[in-house]
């Protein structure tokens, strides 16, 4: 790899200049491959579903997966007058849902889970709501103090999915009562 062609060339570099030239030469060619690699696979990371279907058709067919494959109560439910979103709030959205639907199967333990998807006059609101086990720490409040190592990355990550796009994520669980994720973009 390129470390290891950077390591060569370190060791040729005084009693041959030439051979460390050409192993620099390797190190840049792999790390241009490995850039193009990583720039595909970064461009791959949208959504097939959302290449062939709109977001409330993605994430209608999201919840009936989980229903199918999690035995779980999972509905979905659409209000307002559907419009033609852009592709950056459409990824982001779906994808804030699919976080929030992987912690709900990793941690909740929930019997039901509704996600609603409300098209408003000038925004979009997403909830997606269970009645898991739910949490104790309040995770609006939990890094007042920029720890973020104390709260999730997937709740960070909604969080700042939905800051890009102008909007906020609100977050409520009670031990017991299960959770709420509700996301409001402009839109």
């Amino acid at each position: 790899g390129i470390i290891v062609q950077l390591e060569v060339m370190e060791r040729l570099a005084p009693r041959r200049p030439d051979q460390a030239l050409a192993s620099l030469h390797r190190a840049k060619d792999l790390a241009r491959r490995s850039l193009q690699e990583a720039r595909r696979s970064v461009w791959g990371l949208r959504p097939r579903s959302l290449e062939d279907m709109t977001l409330v058709e993605a994430l209608r067919a999201r919840v009936e997966a989980l229903r199918g494959d999690q035995a779980l109560n999972a509905t979905f439910g659409v209000s307002g007058s559907r419009r033609i979103l852009s592709p950056d709030v459409e990824l982001n959205l779906f994808r804030i849902a699919q976080e929030a639907l992987v912690n709900l199967q990793r941690h909740a333990q929930a019997q039901t889970v509704h996600v609603q998807l409300d098209y408003g006059q000038a925004h979009i609101r997403l909830v997606v709501e269970d009645d898991g086990v739910g949490f104790t720490e309040e995770p609006d409040h939990a890094a007042e103090d920029g720890d973020e190592t104390r709260r999730g990355f997937g709740l960070i990550g909604m969080r700042e999915r939905a800051m890009l796009l102008g909007g906020q994520v609100t977050i409520s669980s009670h031990l017991g009562e299960g959770t709420r994720v509700e996301v409001i973009v402009p839109g």
